[in-house]
């Protein structure tokens, strides 16, 4: 099974989600007040993190149908015919 074509978002994208979460784990660790909202920051990270780690949205792939960057399989015909 070729795993490059189960990611749904490529190398950029992956580094803005990557960036993203990193900068929401990060923004509590350097508050000088008490940190109320900003400890929900971290939790927030977990998913962006994951999808960049992971180079698939499932969100992304249900709103746009976009699951497969192989040209070769077309949104809802699955992978018929590929070995």
């Amino acid at each position: 099974m070729n795993t490059d074509t189960i990611q749904n978002i490529n190398a950029a994208e992956r580094l803005v989600r990557l960036a993203f979460s990193l900068t929401l784990t990060v923004v509590p660790l350097f508050a000088d007040a008490p940190l109320g909202g900003l400890a929900l920051l971290p939790l927030l990270a977990i998913y962006p993190g994951l999808t960049a780690a992971l180079g698939w949205d499932p969100v992304l792939a249900a709103v746009t149908g976009r699951c497969r960057q192989d040209p070769a399989v077309e949104p809802g015909h699955g992978l018929a015919g590929h070995a």
